[in-house]
């Protein structure tokens, strides 16, 4: 009989108390043993890493390859990982049983001797474990959303960070084409100069404006370097690895109206289905404050043994039963009102987030769409004027009809409407990535690869 009280108790303590499954315990092994291999390969920082730990990080030279890239290794993505395992084997430690208590006592008098040994388990009102429990998953399902935002914010960057690499690329070879053009320009002006037609001060404004493009290249190879950087910072590989940047980009762009963006964004931006999990956690909360209010049971075995004056001994086992007394009222209805309180405060959190985050699609499309009609406005109407512009000053000046100035003119502005042109098609780019980022969804495809820098 003894011995049978005992495997009821330790098995209905078994019962009740959750398991790790086998692949949260793996994705945890695999997590540290990851985070080991960081922790001794990186003692540098990684603009200074030997290429042998970088090996195989480079990408396959495609932005989507950059984005798997800096999501397998950026430190600001383990770090977001590592917080949502935790929070998963937690869910466990919540919806596990308290440990047991084992006791030994022994009695000595001069007459007899006693001996107790006892076992104890707290058992919660069953509903508490399971609601506990459900807290923690949603809990675990914040924590998992939060990990979503920071891979997508860091997908959003990389992107970013590659078109502007893209406009800076293509602005050198636009700033160098300028460069061509002044180069034209100054022999015009000393072929007029030879000719009597001109003076020396049109060749020194020509030469003038043909520096000041060659500080201008320099100025956009120094930005080069500095977005590079940042670039392989999101990437953590070295500083100055090389990044293939195409000569052109062509997206195939799947971009629905704000009203349908928003719907989709309901479902999938994770700042919402974590305020969604929110909600679902201070309801679990609110149950368990309400449940406070019922006792939990204690359940135990004490065996004694008596040596007798007599000689021999006497043995007895107990079973014990107990529950706590919830009599402090206030402290429960405390307990219910502060769970209360930040229900409605998770349900206003989710209410200001969609609000939020309906401006944000909204005022993003705008952008996008607006970059897109200044992108056309430029290559089919403002570009192949201006280019005839040019050519045009350049005859009348040849002609002596106009000045070195007008020419000049004409030039700066050919170069301003070629990098505006640029500036609008990347700025399309980079408000896609955004635009993906506030709804949580790809809205193109890949990029086709191209030369590097």
């Amino acid at each position: 009989m003894r011995n049978l009280i005992a495997v009821i108790v330790v098995a209905l303590a078994v019962f009740a108390t959750g398991c790790i499954s086998r692949q949260l315990k793996s994705d945890i092994d695999d997590y540290t043993r990851a985070a080991a291999a960081r922790a001794h390969a990186e003692d540098v920082s990684p603009a200074v890493q030997p290429d042998e730990v970088m090996q195989g990080v480079a990408g396959d030279g495609t932005l989507g390859g950059y984005v798997m890239v800096a999501l397998e290794r950026n430190p600001a993505i383990a770090a977001a990982r590592g917080r949502w395992l935790a929070a998963k084997a937690r869910v466990v430690t919540e919806s596990s049983l308290e440990d047991p208590m084992v006791m030994y006592a022994r009695f000595v008098k001069e007459v007899d001797e006693r001996r107790d040994a006892g076992f104890s388990q707290q058992i919660p009102t069953p509903p508490k474990l399971t609601v506990r429990g459900r807290a923690a998953r949603e809990e675990a399902a914040m924590v998992e959303q939060e990990y979503m935002a920071m891979a997508l914010d860091i997908a959003m960057n990389v992107k970013n960070a590659y078109h502007e690499l893209y406009y800076i690329k293509n602005a050198l070879a636009v700033t160098r084409e300028n460069g061509d053009i002044l180069k034209s320009v100054i022999q015009i002006a000393q072929a007029q100069l030879r000719a009597n037609k001109a003076t020396q001060g049109d060749v020194l404004k020509a030469q003038v404006e043909y520096d000041k493009n060659d500080s201008d290249i320099l100025m956009l190879e120094q930005e080069w370097e500095s977005m590079l950087a940042d670039f392989n910072t999101l990437l953590y590989r070295p500083l100055s690895s090389e990044v293939v940047v195409p000569e052109t980009i062509e997206m195939n762009e799947n971009v629905p109206q704000p009203e349908e963006l928003y719907r989709e964004a309901l479902k999938r931006r994770p700042e919402i289905l974590r305020a969604d999990a929110a909600i679902r956690q201070s309801g679990a909360m609110l149950l368990l404050a309400k449940l406070k209010r019922v006792p939990d049971m204690t359940i135990g075995v004490d065996w004694m043994q008596m040596l007798m004056m007599e000689g021999g001994t006497d043995g007895a086992v107990r079973l014990t039963f107990g529950f706590n007394l919830p009599i402090w009222l206030d402290k429960l209805k405390a307990r219910e009102l502060e769970a209360r309180a930040l229900q409605a405060a998770a349900e206003a959190e989710r209410d200001s987030i969609a609000g939020m985050a309906f401006s944000r699609v909204r005022s993003t499309h705008y952008k996008y769409i607006t970059a897109k009609k200044l992108e056309a406005l430029y290559a089919d109407s403002l570009l192949p004027h201006a280019e005839q512009a040019l050519k045009l000053s350049k005859t009348g000046y040849e002609a002596a009809k106009i000045d070195i100035l007008d020419v000049l003119d004409s030039q700066r502005t050919l170069l301003m409407f070629k990098l505006a042109r640029l500036r609008a098609a990347v700025d399309r780019y980079q408000r896609l990535a955004e635009l993906e980022r506030a709804v949580g969804m790809p809205l193109t495809r890949e990029p086709a690869s191209g030369d590097s820098k």
